[in-house]
């Protein structure tokens, strides 16, 4: 039996860098947030390949969070 994983990864500036945050945890240290949500990016396609639903989020100026790529039934 397969479960089905829904993962959200967040996109944002901690501790002076460009983080991208999963399950709580701040992973890597980016320049910018373009190189951040690239790297988010990457490892969704893979996740998402995999057959688990992916959401990539970065927020905005407002302080709302913007949905930049979805994978899966959960789109």
């Amino acid at each position: 039996m397969s479960a089905i994983a829904h993962i959200k990864y967040l996109v944002k500036k901690y501790q002076g860098y460009w983080t991208v945050s999963s399950s709580g945890k701040a992973n890597g240290e980016f320049a910018n947030r373009g190189e951040a949500c690239h790297s988010a990016l990457q490892d969704g396609i893979r996740v998402g390949n995999l057959g688990h639903d992916v959401k990539i989020e970065t927020p905005e100026q407002n302080g709302d969070n913007r949905t930049v790529w979805t994978s899966g039934d959960k789109k």
